[in-house]
């Protein structure tokens, strides 16, 4: 189990929370009443910063709800170091303003440990059967 330290900005900030056993991810909720023009990204406050211990990160992701309005989020990262307010970048890619209420559930975190990484420069890389194929390159 992480322990994840979290610090209200706002007397009124919910913490994350699960809303169901067996969830992968905490919901995160709007500290004030915004609205989302379209296609501007917009970091909606949460009121919360978050103490993160070292080896872990904090992935932000959007809501499936939201998405489904055609409201989307950046997949943001929070580092360990970091100690200011989280809150999702969300845009709206519809052709209305939406509004978003204090409240609201905007977002979800998820916390996963950081692998140690070395990035090697080599002349050249192994086979494979996908090779350089890209985007599409499976099919429909």
């Amino acid at each position: 189990m992480v322990n994840i330290g979290v610090k209200k900005l706002d007397p009124e900030a919910q913490l994350p929370k699960m809303q169901r056993e067996d969830d992968a991810a905490f919901d995160v909720y709007a500290v004030e009443n915004t609205i989302l023009l379209p296609r501007l990204p917009k970091i909606v406050n949460c009121g919360i910063a978050l103490e993160i211990p070292s080896g872990f990160k904090v992935l932000i992701y959007g809501r499936s709800g939201l998405a489904t309005k055609g409201i989307f989020a950046h997949i943001g990262t929070v580092d360990p170091n970091y100690k200011g307010m989280v809150g999702p970048i969300l845009i709206n890619l519809t052709d209305l303003p939406y509004e978003i209420k204090k409240g609201d559930r905007v977002g979800q975190i998820v916390s996963v440990p950081i692998m140690p990484t070395e990035f090697t420069e080599v002349v050249e890389l192994s086979e494979s059967v996908r090779g350089s194929q890209g985007f599409g390159s499976s099919g429909r």
